[in-house]
């Protein structure tokens, strides 16, 4: 793995792999299952509560952007009809 780790995340084995990366991919998670970081007990300024926070961001604008696509494709859907 190089040490550039800007995205690296996202083409990583969740089943092995680091304990940054497994945060990162617990916060993916947990946005999906809506839930709280397991890390946060750590510390809200630990590493590892931040990944998580990464990832569950991450996860959440790339729901917001199908969201969006979503509503922009009903409008039109709506607007031909």
């Amino acid at each position: 793995m190089s040490t550039n780790t800007k995205g690296s995340h996202q083409n990583n084995n969740s089943s092995g792999g680091k304990p940054m990366e497994k945060a990162y991919e617990d916060g993916v998670r947990g946005f999906g299952s809506n839930s709280s970081s397991p890390y946060l007990s750590q510390g809200a300024h630990g590493v590892r509560h931040k990944e998580w926070e990464r990832g569950y961001n991450a996860a959440y604008f790339l729901n917001l952007r199908r969201v969006k696509s979503r509503e922009e494709s009903y409008q039109e859907d709506k607007h031909y009809a």
